[in-house]
């Protein structure tokens, strides 16, 4: 058996060189292992045979022999260790090595291929203690200590070290393949434990090194947030220093939280019960302080800081004074829609403890108060409607942009309006009701096309939501639409059905179902007075329209009993006459409160075409055959009740267009002639 060459067995590896770990441990890349010989016998003992078979293919591996020693001069390892010995001296009295660093790596390698290893690192351990001490020690003197550049010494001082240290590391690299398994230090893991021993050397008390550099550390840090510009490249140095020797976390970390609590635990008061800042400042202060904070992480500071810094300025300048800044001026930010100062409110509010339900409570409670003084007010109600739309307008689109459309807040902005708007009872139902009047009978006088008509609508159910009165809605919306639809008010039909569909949606088909009955009266009657103009045609003497109404579906109405000049009557009983033909078994009361006629008046100056109640015409009738007339003497030849004669006479004698003249002794004067143009009649069936 041939002896192997252990020279060509393994080769000389590159320069190893220490790289970090995510944790900022640096580590030394092992070196790259010798290839096995291609000869059929390898030195190491290992045999592979492989033979042709017509099978699958058959591997055999037999078992390791052990390597024997090569032969070496009993005073090898001494002549070697001087060559080393004298190296390490050199790197860290940054003088040129004597020796090539192959040769030296070659020579380390066959004392551990020779079981030296150990002997070795023995050797090593005790001159590496000694030249990093002498090299710390030269790079600190007593004054150094104590002045401003003692970090930038402190840095070059690891710099230094850490460039040494793989320069060690890169010619003893077989070694550490081989003391690995025996759970020793690496001599990486050795030169920063050495260089950590001797900046927390205590034996003076002048060179409290790791004591000075926290506190050092901390002071740049309180420069800079005082305003001054400090060396972040400095502060990132030792930074990466205290990670690599594992002090960042207990010995720098908990004093940099420590000292950050207490700075602005002090500045939150000063600002909070100083009243120096409105709120708008005050959050303008925090979102300040929390970019330069998180700033110190990007330049200098490690990344696991965060969890603790952010938390600890967070709880300082908001979660300790919640109460506080919303009551500072929290409801002046909704009333005047400030956007981007909600919205860094709701941020910082909801990143601490109890910040989002003080929030959204707070915002409840606004809505409740400023929606009451909407509601509260009587001489308010004409505006009312109007108002609670701008209002609710106003808090949609702070959920939206401020609060981020948060379901919380929506169900608190809900529970806000249906509180406000029950405390007046019925009146907001009521009002609603006329909105919705106005708006149908303006139709597109009031917007500009049937998709913002809808819009409207749909606005105007948002707030019919909140109402418990529904019932009450319905009866004035009942009422209305029974005028519109009589006195032909609707600007458009289309609307109106469009609206009852959006009522239906809402609350049901029951509430909605006597409302569509009344529309489908109106179209029932309209064709029923149709058909008996064309088959009374020869006998009426005026133009008359007849409304048949289902009792049920209606608003109920009293019946007046008047005395009415002999055309109206004969036009109402040939048209009941002709009913009675045709739907026998049913009754008719005639409803003359909501009819309505045409005159034609005869001024002085000329005629004019007047739109007038069914009562008003009887009174105005009157004036053909006098010009003046009593108001004795009307209510006696009309009968129409005392009260709605007072009101009809108040709106021809004091209305905008003044057609009667009253006189101190109770008479009425015309100032005209009338004759009968058209007359819609009402009944109830």
């Amino acid at each position: 058996m041939r002896k192997s060459d252990n020279s060509k067995r393994h080769r000389s590896p590159d320069t190893a060189i220490p790289s970090k770990n995510r944790n900022g441990k640096k580590y030394t890349q092992s070196p790259k292992r010798a290839r096995m010989s291609q000869s059929s016998t390898p030195a190491n003992g290992m045999v592979a045979s492989s033979r042709a078979q017509t099978g699958p293919r058959k591997i055999t591996i037999k078992k390791l022999r052990s390597i024997s020693n090569q032969s070496i001069p009993d005073n090898y390892i001494n002549e070697v260790w001087v060559r080393l010995e004298e190296t390490i001296h050199a790197i860290y009295e940054e003088r040129p090595v004597p020796y090539s660093r192959n040769q030296l790596y070659r020579e380390v390698e066959n004392l551990c291929v020779n079981q030296m290893g150990p002997k070795l690192y023995e050797k090593i351990e005790p001159i590496l203690r000694d030249v990093i001490r002498v090299s710390f020690e030269a790079h600190f003197d007593t004054e150094s200590v104590t002045n401003k550049g003692f970090l930038k010494q402190l840095e070059s001082c690891w710099n230094k070290n850490y460039e040494q240290l793989i320069l060690i590391t890169s010619i003893f690299g077989y070694l550490h393949c081989t003391i690995q398994a025996s759970g020793k230090d690496s001599l990486w893991d050795l030169g920063l434990k050495i260089f950590k021993e001797n900046l927390k050397s205590n034996d003076d008390s002048k060179t409290k090194f790791l004591e000075r550099t926290i506190t050092q550390l901390l002071q740049e840090i309180e420069n800079e947030r005082q305003g001054e510009a400090i060396d972040r490249t400095v502060l990132k140095n030792i930074i990466r220093m205290l990670i690599d020797l594992q002090l960042y976390s207990e010995d720098f970390e908990s004093k940099f939280i420590f000292e950050t609590t207490k700075l602005y635990q002090i500045c939150s008061k000063t600002r909070i019960q100083d009243g120096s800042f409105s709120l708008p400042e005050y959050l303008d202060y925090i979102s300040l302080i929390l970019t330069q904070e998180n700033d110190k992480i990007l330049h200098y500071l490690d990344s696991t800081t965060r969890k603790l810094l952010n938390p600890c300025i967070r709880k300082q300048l908001i979660e300790d004074h919640i109460d506080a800044i919303i009551n500072k001026g929290f409801d002046d930010l909704l009333r005047a829609d400030r956007i981007r100062e909600l919205l860094m409110m709701y941020d910082f509010l909801c990143s601490v403890k109890n910040g989002e339900d003080k929030l959204r409570e707070a915002f409840e409670n606004f809505i409740k108060t400023e929606g009451y003084e909407l509601v509260r007010y009587p001489e308010k109600d004409k505006t009312m409607i109007k108002e609670l739309l701008d209002f609710k307008k106003s808090i949609d689109l702070i959920i939206s942009q401020a609060f981020k459309d948060n379901d919380k807040f929506i169900i608190s902005m809900k529970k806000g309006f249906e509180k406000f708007i029950n405390m007046r009872q019925n009146k907001p139902a009521e009002m609603i009701a006329k909105y919705l009047d106005a708006m149908l009978i303006a139709g597109h006088k009031g917007t500009s096309s049937d998709e913002e008509l809808d819009t409207n609508m749909d606005k105007i159910m948002v707030i019919f939501r909140f109402i418990y009165g529904k019932d009450i809605f319905e009866g004035f919306y009942k009422q209305n639409l029974s005028k519109r639809l009589l006195h032909g008010k609707s600007a458009s039909v289309d609307a109106e059905k469009a609206m009852l569909i959006k009522l239906k949606q809402e609350c049901g088909p029951d509430f909605t179902s006597k409302l569509e009955e009344m529309f489908k009266d109106i179209e029932l009657s309209v064709d029923l007075s149709h058909t008996f103009k064309e088959q009374s045609q020869k006998r009426l003497t005026l133009d008359m329209s007849v409304y048949v109404l289902s009792k049920a579906n209606w608003p109920t109405y009293q019946c007046a009993k008047v005395i009415m000049p002999v055309e109206l009557s004969n036009s109402l009983d040939n048209f009941q006459s002709y009913y009675k033909s045709n739907y026998s078994g049913r009754t008719l009361e005639w409803q003359h409160s909501l009819g309505h006629c045409k005159l034609k008046a005869n001024f002085k100056v000329s005629s004019k075409e007047l739109h007038v109640s069914f009562f008003q015409a009887l009174v105005l009738l009157l004036f053909n055959s006098t010009n003046t007339i009593t108001f004795q003497k009307i209510s006696e030849i009309t009968s129409i009740d005392i009260k709605q004669l007072k009101m009809t006479l108040i709106a021809l004698t004091m209305g905008k267009v003044k057609v009667l003249q009253k006189s101190h002794k109770r008479m009425i004067r015309s100032l005209f002639t009338t004759r009968i143009s058209t007359t819609t009649y009402t009944v109830l069936k």
